[in-house]
């Protein structure tokens, strides 16, 4: 049967049933075509798609006097018929909190990554627990770890990312340094951070995923407090894996001690 609604993409068309009293015709259009609008509001929220409209805009409020009250109408009348489309418009509007919450889950989402050491390495000569290369400190109730050698290779700081979701990508690393004061030039191995996968399997084994050096251009960019990313790669998470952060220090000509490690993060966008 014919109807005055509008549609798009590829969601089915709403219809306007035939009705006998020929007094409400246009309200019980607008009704569902509210119901037609509010349809492709829910299927954008989900996809992050469309246009993002305010609560009470009225291209998805058409129906004056809208009441969040589920009205119980009387039957065989034009305007009941009125009155359950606009009870149920406005019931629609609760559901489509509970969808913004899983549309949200598709953004792109910031996971600050304590760095709670496992072990570190001289870059050389082995492993070791924490506290030797690389020492806690907290000033001014800032808490970080400081490289406390220069060796031949770069020192390593390795710690494990906890709380991944089951599913979805990493996008990003990143971490926060503060070197020392003092150098004359930039240091000879620059700070890298790296992303590293560790299959949990009969022959376990650890890959490479993305790695971060430090890019400053001058060592007054360097020296001040600055952060190490890359944004420029996708890692499906893999439900038979740990992932872990390996931070690498500056080492080579020009190198000094006391650079401070504050912080670490991942982006992730989850499916």
């Amino acid at each position: 049967m014919s109807h005055g609604l509008t549609d798009s993409d590829s969601f089915d068309a709403v219809v306007t049933p035939d009705v006998l009293d020929t007094t409400y015709p246009t309200t019980v259009t607008a009704g569902l075509q509210a119901l037609a609008n509010r349809t492709r509001r829910h299927e954008n929220t989900l996809q992050n798609t469309g246009t993002v409209v305010s609560e009470t805009d009225g291209s998805i409020f058409p129906i004056a006097g809208e009441s969040s009250t589920l009205l119980i109408p009387e039957l065989g009348r034009a305007d009941s018929l009125r009155a359950s489309i606009t009870a149920i418009v406005s019931k629609i509007r609760g559901v489509r909190y509970l969808l913004k919450s899983y549309a949200w889950g598709a953004q792109q989402n910031f996971m600050n990554v304590p760095i709670e050491p496992v072990c570190e390495h001289d870059g050389s000569g082995g492993v070791s627990v924490p506290g030797t290369t690389w020492v806690p400190d907290i000033a001014s109730n800032v808490i970080s770890w400081i490289q406390q050698t220069t060796p031949v290779a770069q020192p390593i700081l390795i710690w494990y990312i906890k709380g991944l979701p089951p599913t979805g990508t990493i996008n990003q690393i990143a971490c926060q340094i503060h070197p020392a004061g003092g150098h004359s030039a930039l240091p000879g191995s620059m700070p890298t951070l790296e992303l590293y996968r560790h299959v949990i399997t009969d022959t376990p084994t650890a890959t490479l995923v993305a790695s971060a050096t430090d890019s400053s251009a001058t060592t007054g960019a360097y020296q001040a407090i600055h952060t190490i990313n890359n944004s420029s790669f996708t890692e499906s998470i893999a439900v038979n894996a740990r992932y872990y952060l390996m931070f690498k220090g500056e080492t080579g000509a020009n190198a000094l001690t006391s650079l401070h490690l504050i912080a670490s993060q991942i982006s992730i966008t989850t499916n």
